[in-house]
């Protein structure tokens, strides 16, 4: 069962689960213009992150993809 599921079903509050959804969408040349680019540690990365990054309540939505990006710079500077 998702935690979306067991939430719907009285299962789980949703009190103690965090549900994200994010839509981009991008036309052929700005994804070219992406991939083209001199990477600088901001650039579109797929990562597993600690739970404790997700759900810690200290931390609002910005802080937390700055937080995600400067570790994300500091792992590749350290190569």
């Amino acid at each position: 069962v998702s935690a979306m599921e067991a939430a719907d079903a009285g299962i789980i509050s949703p009190n103690n689960c965090k549900f994200f959804f994010n839509y981009m969408q991008f036309r052929e040349l700005e994804i070219d213009d992406m991939f083209a680019t001199v990477e600088d540690g901001d650039a579109w990365v797929s990562l597993e992150v600690p739970s404790e990054y997700v759900l810690d309540s200290d931390l609002d939505r910005g802080a937390m993809w700055s937080k995600l990006r400067n570790k994300i710079r500091e792992f590749r500077q350290s190569k």
